[in-house]
This record gives structure tokens, C-alpha cells and sequence, in this order.
């Protein structure tokens, strides 16, 4: 989920909740953490402490999921 054409950043915030939900929804990369030196970021191999980077998020499945899940929804 990223830029659409028209520039809009929507759905970010979703993303996160659904990567709680469904793990598979993106790809994760556990890493070393680096450090920000003098406005850079700077790897550190051996560091102990990592970090997860997620990206390529499923966009289609997500909001597939979404959709579907309000559909559903029953107004009591």
C-alpha cells in the first residue's frame, strides 16, 4: 500500500493493524539495528538488538479483507 497517482497516502494506518492480524499481508526483514549519525543511518553488523522492517504490503488482500469485513457488519 503506497502512494496512489494522485499522491494520497491512504491506508497507512491500516496497514499496520493488518499486518497484526494477517503476518503474510507483507514481507518482513529482521535486521541489525543501525544508528543516525550526522543525518545518516549507519549499519551496525554485530549489534545484538534488531529491528523488522516491513514492506511490499499485500494492498489487494488487505483491502479485500476490509471490504468484505464490513459488509458483514450487523447493525444492531
Amino acid at each position: 500500500i503506497g502512494k496512489a497517482d494522485d499522491g494520497s497516502r491512504a491506508l497507512f494506518d491500516m496497514a499496520c493493524v493488518a499486518v497484526v492480524k494477517n503476518p503474510e499481508w507483507c514481507d518482513a526483514t529482521v535486521i541489525p539495528a543501525p544508528t543516525y549519525v550526522d543525518g545518516q543511518w549507519v549499519e551496525r553488523p554485530d549489534n545484538a538488538r534488531k529491528v523488522t522492517i516491513l514492506e511490499n504490503y499485500k494492498g489487494d488482500e488487505i483491502i479485500s479483507d476490509f471490504i468484505s469485513r464490513l459488509t458483514a457488519c450487523i447493525i444492531s
